[in-house]
Formats: C-alpha cells, structure tokens, sequence
C-alpha cells in the first residue's frame, strides 16, 4: 500500500505476505487507540517521511521488521512477542520499540542530533548487531 501524499491511518492489517506500507509525505500512525495488534504477519517493510507510531504507537505482531524515516520524526512500536529488527532508520527522530519476547536488532539507527533510541524486552533478551545514534 503507497500513499503518495497524506497519512496512513492503520486498523488492523493481516497478511501471509510481506506487509509493505510506505507514506511517501506523511506518516504511519494508528486508526484510534486500543491494545490490539495492528500490523500482523511474518514480515513488515514500513516507511514514511513524518513518523511511524509518533502520535501513540503502533501495536503489531510480526517476526521482522524493516523500517525508515526520510524525514523528521519519531518511530514508536509495541510487539506482542520477539522481533527481529533487520533495520530500522530514521533521519532525525528517536526510536522506541518494546516487546512481549526476545529483541533482536541487527541494524537500529536513530538519526538527529540528540534523539534517543530505547529497545525494552519484557520477557527475553537483546540480542545486538549494530545500534546507532547520531
């Protein structure tokens, strides 16, 4: 799913493929606010120029996930269970991802002056490939 101008607002998205959603001007935010994984499947390509889960979080369930930001702003995701992060990215915004199980980041930059990066296991380790901040 590609956007070429405004956001992507997410409800509940299921697939047995790749996931790709991609905002090329806006971001990536949930449709309303619940505890519920939004983004379920195997996999996930997710990108945007203004945020992915910036206004509150995006919940999903997924086994990897490769994420960027083009332009300024925050990455906020809540796994159900452990993720692989293949990569994710942002050009100047902080990322925050916490998961129900093991955590493992094999590429994890947040890009900017100043911005944090925070990857929380609940239950399992982090496992770390390179991490990054600018």
């Amino acid at each position: 799913l590609v956007a070429t101008s405004g956001d992507i607002l997410t409800g509940f998205i299921q697939s047995s493929d790749e996931l790709t959603l991609s905002a090329l001007t806006g971001s990536i935010e949930e449709s309303g606010s619940d505890l519920e994984a939004d983004l379920v499947g195997a996999s996930a390509l997710l990108s945007a120029s203004t945020g992915i889960g910036a206004l509150g979080g995006i919940e999903t369930s997924l086994d990897s996930l490769t994420a960027s930001l083009t332009g300024a702003g925050n990455l906020i995701l809540s796994e159900t269970d452990a993720i692989t992060l293949t990569s994710l990215l942002t050009t100047d915004g902080l990322i925050d991802v916490t998961a129900g199980g093991s955590i493992t980041a094999m590429s994890v930059i947040a890009g900017g002056l100043g911005q944090d990066l925070s990857l929380v296991a609940t239950s399992g380790d982090i496992l770390v490939g390179t991490i990054f901040t600018k």
